[in-house]
């Protein structure tokens, strides 16, 4: 025969029991001699012997009967026979009014006994009815699952009170990313950068709060000074009706040609300053130029001294000859010498004359043409 558990003992089959009730006469042989009930998870007292029930043992300091402590003394019955007649002990059901064996009580408590749910949804066996309470059931109180709410309620108003939860989370509807309770969303409204708002001058607009400072800038009902403020007009009005003023301000009309006057002085001395870089380019570039002709000029002028000496050594071979054919020698090496210094000469002439030429040329073109912007 099957016996019921430790824990089902000390719960459902304690004393005095709360779930059952004892049929018939019972041997006081089997009851508690502190509680006269039947055992229930009998626990022997080691020293003298004495049984008691598991709910007596737990209480007891001393043993009732020989006075010798109890603690660490106390250990469970294991007799077969007090077990089995404690177990065939006849109960009634509480709930259904059934009899039956008290060891069958624990399979009975939990899967065939019916019971009513206390909202009224129908029977049910203890375990259905736990999981009912606690999951489906209309008429469960529960707690709100906002954690800050203590609020309790049936689960049917779940919904209606989650709509007017003061801690239910909101995200702000102006999709600034702030997170925040129900109860404070009025109060984030009011300081939300991202709501709308009217312009606090009145001028009519609608802008976001984040902007309020930004829209002083061109706010019609915004006081500020005519542009010729500068030049002496004292003269402040809203923006909606300064423009009136303006269009006849004669020192705005001053400051407005002055304006013109300087933006184009200022255009002139942007392109002066460009004119400028490029001249200073086009010189670096004929300076380049005149490096390399000079490099010529000194290679030339190498090759000449190595023709003169060439001549100089065939003068020499020819003094050696003498006569006509040496004086006819002499005139022909002395002209063609006269030819090469003339040729010499006239070169570097030349390349002086194209050196000055590249840079005043180039100069002057550009000058002309900062002077034809400037008298324009």
């Amino acid at each position: 025969m099957d016996t019921l558990s430790e824990k089902s003992r000390a719960v459902l089959i304690r004393n005095p029991p709360v779930y059952f009730t004892y049929v018939g006469a019972i041997d006081d042989e089997f009851e508690c001699p502190v509680c006269r009930i039947p055992f229930c998870s009998p626990q022997v007292h080691e020293p003298c012997g004495n049984c008691f029930c598991q709910n007596c043992a737990d209480q007891l300091k001393n043993c009732p009967f020989c006075r010798m402590k109890c603690q660490n003394q106390l250990k469970p019955s294991n007799t077969r026979l007090i077990l089995n007649v404690l177990d065939k002990l006849i109960v009634k059901c509480n709930d259904c009014n059934l009899t039956f064996p008290r060891a069958q009580f624990e399979d009975h408590h939990n899967s065939r006994c019916k019971v009513s749910c206390p909202s009224g949804c129908g029977d049910y066996n203890r375990k259905e009815l736990l999981v009912h309470l606690q999951e489906t059931c209309p008429g469960m109180v529960i707690k709100c699952n906002n954690t800050p709410c203590k609020t309790t309620f049936p689960r049917r108003e779940s919904e209606k009170h989650a709509q007017i939860c003061g801690f239910h989370s909101m995200i702000c509807p102006n999709n600034c990313g702030t997170t925040v309770f129900r109860k404070d969303s009025q109060k984030h409204l009011n300081l939300c950068n991202l709501v709308q708002v009217n312009c606090p001058r009145l001028c009519g607009r609608t802008i976001l709060r984040k902007d309020i400072a930004n829209h002083d800038l061109d706010c019609v009902e915004v006081e500020t000074k005519c542009r010729a403020a500068d030049l002496g007009c004292d003269v402040k009005a809203k923006r909606r009706t300064l423009a009136s003023h303006e269009a006849i301000c004669p020192l705005l009309k001053v400051s407005l040609k002055l304006t013109e006057i300087l933006a184009k002085f200022q255009s002139v001395e942007e392109n002066l300053k460009a004119d400028v870089k490029n001249l200073k380019e086009q010189v670096a570039s004929k300076d380049k130029e005149i490096k390399q002709l000079k490099t010529k000029v000194k290679i030339q002028k190498k090759q000449f001294g190595e023709q003169i000496n060439r001549l100089n050594t065939e003068i020499g071979s020819i003094e050696k000859i003498g006569g006509k054919e040496i004086d006819a020698a002499l005139i022909r090496a002395e002209m063609i010498k006269r030819q090469q210094c003339e040729e010499m000469k006239n070169f570097r002439a030349y390349v002086a004359i194209k050196e000055k030429e590249i840079v005043m040329g180039a100069y002057n073109a550009n000058l002309y043409t900062v002077l034809e912007q400037m008298a324009a």
